[in-house]
């Protein structure tokens, strides 16, 4: 069994693709967030984890057991982050939007695994709120179509300058246990 108290400092977190309870010695979190009281996504201890990591993180992949509501949790908690994998058939263009919305250091996004991403997410978004200005790489499971339409929209009316998009329609989930 993991204490919480162990993750601490860790930069860099990745889940594979089918969820398993984590094991985690359940302490009370006394911060601005009583953690251990609430859950916002449904997943008290993958949040207890994000929770503790939120200073340090700054690489995350993910798998299918996520969804919307954790996403916009990480954004609000997860500062630092600069590269992101999603790969999840429940995450919409609203969670991404949102993480746009919040993540200044963000210059990776990996959404090819989520079957419901559409672009869309990048037309919620306008120059004032848009936080991901350091965005060099999007990798997206698109149709020529909308990787034209996300193309236009980040780099002439976002002006995220030298953001390469990548249409990756065959994508295949790997589990990830530490990097690439």
């Amino acid at each position: 069994m993991v204490s919480l108290g162990q993750l601490r400092g860790i930069e860099r977190l990745a889940l594979c693709p089918t969820y398993h309870p984590l094991q985690l010695e359940v302490a009370t979190i006394n911060n601005s967030l009583e953690a251990s009281n609430a859950s916002i996504s449904g997943s008290r201890e993958l949040e207890q984890v994000i929770f503790k990591l939120k200073n340090s993180l700054v690489e995350l992949r993910l798998g299918d057991f996520i969804w919307d509501d954790l996403i916009i949790y990480i954004a609000e908690l997860c500062k630092e982050l600069e590269i992101v994998e999603f790969n999840s058939s429940h995450l919409s263009d609203a969670a991404i939007s949102h993480l746009l919305k919040r993540t200044e250091h963000l210059t990776t996004l990996d959404v090819a695994g989520c079957s419901r991403f559409t672009g869309l997410a990048f037309t919620d978004v306008t120059t004032e709120t848009l936080k991901a200005t350091k965005l060099r790489w999007v990798q997206a499971n698109l149709g020529s179509h909308e990787v034209e339409m996300v193309q236009q929209r980040i780099s002439r009316d976002l002006n995220i300058v030298n953001c390469q998009i990548i249409a990756n329609a065959n994508k295949t989930f790997k589990a990830i246990a530490g990097g690439r």
